[in-house]
């Protein structure tokens, strides 16, 4: 059983990050976004465009639990979610993996 969050440490942890990115992008590009635009063919044939990025950075990190009116949730806090999140949404230097 392939456990839901993976720590990336070790000799190989650039390349297991890496690799879990393509799967998350293949994922996304091939199993969840088909279906999502066959239910909302119209809105496509309108113009919408269904897409997705992912960025890798290497560096500490930290998960903080942040709770505001009953909304539990963890926000990563560090350099590598900051310039992974940056990288993700810098739309000039995307391209086709």
């Amino acid at each position: 059983m392939t456990p839901c969050c993976q720590s990336f440490l070790g000799d190989t942890k650039n390349t297991h990050a890496a690799e879990a990115a393509l799967k998350i992008d293949y994922s996304l590009k091939n199993v969840l976004i088909p279906p999502i635009k066959s239910v909302y063919k119209q809105q496509c044939d309108d113009g919408l465009v269904l897409q997705q990025t992912v960025g890798i950075d290497v560096s500490s990190a930290m998960a903080v639990r942040s709770v505001i009116r009953n909304n539990n949730d963890l926000v990563w806090v560090g350099r590598a979610p900051n310039i992974a999140a940056k990288l993700s949404a810098n739309s000039r230097y995307l391209h086709d993996t």
